[in-house]
């Protein structure tokens, strides 16, 4: 199986909402689409020096090496955070329905 940096993005983003409450943060990225939105406005904005070439797997002792430094990481976390704030002011009518749904 072959990491992408699709693939890092996703590990980054659950470990960054592990840290939101269930409500709206972990209800809301739990909607397939916004989620997706999610996943596609990071990939857009992470910093070039971030960005890694799909790598086998296999020779990964930890997927998360491929962040080589602290700050890199850091930089990827931040804009996972502002992405997630980002898009819930931008789709915030459109969440809230979805969620009312989903509980109905």
């Amino acid at each position: 199986m072959f990491l992408t940096q699709k693939h890092l993005v996703i590990q980054e983003i659950d470990k960054v909402l592990a840290d939101y409450p269930e409500h709206p943060y972990q209800a809301a990225f739990s909607i397939e689409e916004l989620r997706q939105k999610l996943v596609n406005h990071v990939l857009k904005h992470i910093p070039a020096d971030c960005k890694v070439m799909e790598i086998e797997q296999k020779q990964l002792k930890k997927p998360n090496s491929l962040f080589l430094t602290k700050e890199q990481r850091l930089r990827i976390d931040v804009l996972i955070r502002g992405s997630i704030l980002h898009l819930l002011r931008e789709n915030a009518d459109w969440i809230g329905h979805r969620i009312h749904q989903a509980n109905n």
